[in-house]
């Protein structure tokens, strides 16, 4: 049975659905890049995906095995990808995986992943909501940037923070749990429009007068300090919000020292 799709194979092809056989082991780069493709099914037996795959093709949902490798930005620009399910097994987010699929409202990350690789998510506008289940511990370059979501959760498990993860991404909520000693270059290079941060207990950060959220957050109305916070370090609001945006400051009751 057929065992290889070669790359390109169906690049820009009018074709818009495939029944792939059981005996299917990998898809070549690119293999149906900008085709009409709007369904498919992936066998238990596929154990690789090309670089750009899938990328600028018509997908509307997709339901993701385990222990397949996915090559770079392999659904990236797939704009009227509206849901993705991810199974239990899956460790990482590849790079660019979903970047610029614009209408994806739905995808929820299993307990194994524990890499969001560079621009995974980038430019993710209509997703609702993602949270970073406990136990992912690294999350690349701009890997949310220009992105939206009403929330966004780094959990306490993520040490290795990369650049600018959420430059001009627009989030309600950013709740930040992560235990990596932060600067605010790990945030964004220009601007982000936050409208509320909530500062972990395991929040670690650069106790120095220059505030993580120095550059380019200039629409915050809400800084919450969750329990178990117990310092508020120098500088912390420094440069936060266009003048007179903040409205609102919640301390927690573990707090025992605001510095300078």
């Amino acid at each position: 049975g057929l065992e290889h799709i070669g790359p390109s194979a169906f690049q820009s092809k009018q074709i818009t659905e495939i029944t792939v056989p059981s005996t299917l082991k990998t898809i070549g780069n690119q293999a149906f890049a900008d085709s009409r493709l709007c369904s498919i099914v992936f066998n238990e037996g596929l154990e690789s995906n090309g670089s750009s795959a899938f990328s600028s093709a018509k997908l509307t949902s997709i339901d993701l095995p385990a222990g397949v490798i996915f090559g770079e930005e392999v659904f990236s620009y797939c704009r009227d990808l509206t849901s993705v399910t991810l199974s239990e097994g899956i460790n990482k987010i590849e790079m660019g995986m979903f970047s610029n699929c614009d209408s994806l409202q739905s995808i929820i990350l299993p307990s194994t992943v524990k890499t969001i690789d560079d621009y995974a998510f980038r430019g993710c506008t209509a997703l609702d909501e993602i949270v970073l289940p406990e136990g992912v511990t690294t999350v690349g370059n701009y890997a949310f940037a220009k992105a939206a979501f009403d929330k966004l959760v780094i959990p306490s498990t993520v040490n290795s923070v990369g650049s600018a993860i959420i430059d001009e991404a627009n989030i309600n909520t950013l709740v930040l749990n992560t235990n990596t000693t932060l600067s605010y270059r790990n945030l964004n290079n220009g601007t982000c429009y936050v409208k509320e941060i909530v500062i972990g207990a395991d929040l670690s950060y650069l106790d120095t007068r220059d505030s993580i959220f120095q550059r380019g957050f200039m629409s915050v109305e809400t800084i919450t300090f969750s329990e178990g916070v117990t310092i508020v370090p120098s500088g912390i609001c420094k440069n936060i919000g266009f003048p007179m945006s903040i409205k609102t400051i919640n301390f927690s009751s573990t707090i025992h020292t605001i510095k300078d």
